[in-house]
């Protein structure tokens, strides 16, 4: 229970981080309503959910070596503090000149995917994954999948 309370918590602090996803999200619930704003948020979820099983997959071939765990939770750990003092000290960025209008109406599919495209082609995204799965393997252990999978579900919901 306290690994889906842990996923939950660190759930919510990536939802309410302030970036061009959170922007993009807010300005289609403005524009073009609440639900068109969720779809867009749907489409984080699986461009997020995809990063975590290629990061995860591509790390475990490396995690056997005891050496190569400490260096990825250093190095993990490092890059959350990292983003941690990020969005703490420094201001977001506002980049409202990368709009998506057009004449007609769109089909909801399209919001999906401006979700996916927007957080999937962010770097930060990427590295942001490959730290928390590596801080996760070395508390969790890559032997322990089903404690991985509670985490990143509950994180991820």
């Amino acid at each position: 229970m306290k690994i889906v309370l842990n996923g939950i918590q660190l759930g919510i602090l990536l939802a309410i981080l302030v970036g061009p996803v959170f922007f993009a999200i807010l300005q289609t619930s403005v524009e073009k309503g609440f639900w068109k704003g969720t779809l867009v948020a749907m489409g984080v979820s699986l461009s997020d959910t995809l990063y975590v099983l290629v990061c995860y997959f591509g790390l475990v071939h490396f995690v056997e070596s005891p050496l190569f765990r400490v260096f990825m939770g250093y190095f993990g750990g490092g890059v959350l503090i990292i983003f941690g003092l990020y969005y703490v000290v420094f201001k977001s960025r506002r980049n409202t000149q990368n709009s998506f209008h057009s004449s007609g109406e769109r089909k909801n599919y399209r919001y999906i995917l401006k979700g996916f495209v927007i957080n999937g082609l962010s770097p930060s995204v990427l590295i942001f994954w490959i730290g928390t799965i590596s801080v996760a393997s070395v508390d969790f252990g890559y032997s322990k999948g089903f404690q991985f999978f509670l985490f990143f579900s509950a994180m991820l919901l």
